[in-house]
């Protein structure tokens, strides 16, 4: 029997009907959650403290203070939320972050070098974002750099989750060309990748697990600047446990379980039109201005000491003569230099994009309070 054929035998199939059933509770979930959320919750001054935290559930841009930082949540679709992972190919081997996958086959010395070039240039990827007004005026959460670049196609360490069905589905029924712009799956991309897409899921029956201690394996994003990550109702899962990318496995490591379902173009069509396009949770603006900076961004080799430094210190490694001839091999090269971007580019983004707009845009506002339990 085929690899292909045993992963069929072994895994759950999900139907159209449960499809279908699935987006028809989740439209709900919103519907529902739109109508809690247009009330003035802060008016309401008879809530007692659970209570309170319950209903701040409900807030769009409600701050958190979690291990991993301070987060703007996007308010919720449901209290015991599903988390999904939509793929549109059965691949091979584990799931896994977008950085495992290049370096999973490497010897040892070429998945180090792999590493540290993908961190130097999310480290540039920073240097661009620092840049631009919103980023440096951005105040109402932590920033999370690696989900930012993780969301315009760097290679990290991250593997990206969301508790809405509809934008897994969306990723697991659609194929994004060079420019990064998604369209619906036809034919000929079902008989080049399957016919078969794949969800990932794993069930939330609570806040906390059976123990009462908080998850930790599943992380919200929240709102970040420059928005892919709250349009597609954001989390992640930081892939690189003790330090090693391809020993993770979405379904063994935290007990996500995977189903496949048959991919038609009707159903490709009907998700693509849903999500508006794509327009509903993908920001293409951006994208389409600042293309040529990310673009070289992703294919850069050359950086400077000071970028290799922080990288090399965010990594806690030091490199030996191996790691320097073989970032040589790659072509890497370090130095001396400033670097530079498009100012014409930076210009426009400086003139579309400002913190404000950005909260008014989302109709969302950062609040917080300090609710004490009763002893």
């Amino acid at each position: 029997m085929s690899d292909n054929l045993k992963q069929l035998a072994n895994d759950e199939f999900l139907s159209e009907d449960e499809i279908m059933s699935l987006l028809e509770q989740r439209d709900i979930n919103i519907a529902n959650n739109n109508l809690i959320s247009k009330r003035n919750l802060e008016s309401i001054t008879t809530l007692n403290a659970r209570q309170q935290m319950y209903m701040s559930l409900f807030k769009k841009g409600y701050l958190v203070e979690y291990p991993h930082g301070i987060v703007s949540q996007y308010g919720a679709i449901n209290l015991a939320p599903t988390h999904f992972r939509g793929e549109n190919r059965i691949f091979s081997g584990p799931c896994y972050s977008s950085l495992a996958r290049r370096v999973a086959k490497l010897t040892e010395i070429q998945r180090r070098a792999q590493i540290v070039i993908a961190n130097l240039r999310v480290k540039v990827f920073e240097e661009f974002l620092l840049q631009l007004n919103m980023y440096r005026d951005w105040d109402i959460s932590e920033i999370n750099v690696e989900t930012i670049a993780q969301h315009y196609g760097f290679n990290t360490s991250h593997l990206d989750i969301t508790d809405d069905f509809a934008v897994a589905l969306f990723f697991a029924c659609c194929k994004a060309n060079k420019s990064g712009k998604y369209r619906p799956f036809t034919e000929k991309d079902i008989e080049a990748c399957g016919k078969y897409g794949v969800i990932y899921r794993k069930n939330r029956l609570g806040l906390v697990n059976e123990n009462g201690e908080a998850y930790k394996d599943i992380v919200q994003i929240g709102y970040q600047p420059f928005t892919r990550c709250h349009l597609q109702r954001g989390y992640y899962v930081e892939t690189n446990l003790e330090k090693d990318l391809v020993d993770f496995d979405l379904i063994k490591t935290i007990g996500f379980k995977k189903q496949l379902f048959l991919r038609t173009t009707k159903l490709s069509k009907f998700i693509y039109e849903k999500m508006n396009n794509g327009k509903a949770i993908i920001d293409y603006e951006l994208l389409d201005i600042a293309s040529p900076i990310i673009k070289r961004i992703k294919n850069e080799t050359r950086f400077t000491i000071n970028e290799l430094t922080t990288v090399l210190n965010i990594l806690g490694w030091k490199l030996n003569s191996d790691d320097f001839e073989e970032l040589a091999r790659c072509q890497i090269s370090v130095g001396d230099f400033k670097r530079k971007f498009n100012r014409s580019i930076l210009d426009s983004i400086n003139s579309k994009w400002s913190l404000s707009r950005y909260i008014e845009d989302n109709s969302f506002y950062p609040t917080t309070s300090l609710i004490k339990y009763p002893m």
